[in-house]
């Protein structure tokens, strides 16, 4: 069975990663705290839900 990659867990750690991302640089316009809150956001839900059910 073929499973879109949209409908994934790691789509959504990606796209939890982002809005964190965006919303942290649009709160604090700090670029450096805005990367590193995203990419940790998106690395913990990466490594909690595995990439293809």
């Amino acid at each position: 069975m073929h499973t879109p990659p949209a409908l994934t867990p790691m789509a959504g750690a990606i796209a939890a990663g982002l809005f964190v991302t965006a919303g942290l640089h649009l709160w604090r316009r700090n670029a450096i705290l805005s990367v590193l809150g995203g990419t940790a956001v998106h690395v913990a839900l990466a490594s909690r839900f595995p990439a293809w059910p």
